[in-house]
């Protein structure tokens, strides 16, 4: 790595995310740890998601944009191919990352090197910012795999790893709506995954529709 790269790659893929990407960006932009880089990776968006993406004007924020739609999977792993930090995080476009999120993940990865992927506890609120609740928690990494063919307590948009774990393990494109569930099936066996006690992330709860919820639980 150069010493002019950033110390962390964020991946925030968007697709038709205009009323809440702003607030995701500013939950970047106002972090404490300020060594990184903001990937957005617009997945097609037919809204005004790229305008309001290309109105940050920020050096650290890079914005990928060929006007296809290419789904989560593909497009984080287009990321993990353009990443140039050590450490590659994971942002989704409606959720709000707390101010200390990377300064604390950050700190914690460098102090242990065993550890390929760590995430923390989130808040989980709804469209009008009403908090609603919190996701059941795991912290280390026997507790999060106790049962992998049930699934992994250890929420997507928290984590935050080693890049050449990410780079070793993409993502499977067809894992659509299930996308985390089987690359930590695939690698959880040979890896270090631990979940942090401090909540560092707002996850909005959306309604799904009912064919997206049909595809994960089919998937």
């Amino acid at each position: 790595m150069a010493k002019s790269d950033p110390k962390i790659s964020i991946l925030l893929p968007v697709f038709n995310a205009e009323k809440t990407l702003a607030a995701a960006i500013r939950s970047i932009l106002f972090q404490k740890c300020a060594n990184w880089e903001l990937i957005i990776l617009d997945d097609g968006s037919s809204d005004n998601s790229l305008q309001i993406a290309r109105s940050f004007e920020d050096s650290r924020i890079r914005i990928i944009s060929d006007g296809r739609n290419m789904k989560l999977p593909s497009r984080l792993n287009q990321g993990i191919e353009l990443s140039r930090g050590k450490y590659i995080a994971r942002m989704d476009a409606d959720d709000i990352s707390y101010p200390d999120r990377l300064d604390v993940q950050l700190c914690f990865l460098d102090a242990n090197s065993e550890i390929d992927l760590v995430g923390s506890r989130i808040i989980i609120f709804n469209d009008d910012g009403n908090v609603i609740g919190t996701y059941p928690y795991r912290q280390k990494h026997s507790d999060i795999c106790s049962h992998p063919w049930k699934g992994f307590y250890f929420p997507h948009p928290t984590w935050m790893g080693k890049a050449s774990w990410f780079k070793s393990n993409l993502y499977q494109i067809d894992a659509n709506r299930m996308e985390d569930q089987d690359i930590l099936l695939r690698t959880y066996k040979k890896s270090q995954f631990e979940c942090l006690p401090v909540f560092l992330l707002g996850y909005r709860q959306t309604r799904l529709s009912l064919k997206n919820i049909l595809i994960g639980r089919f998937n």
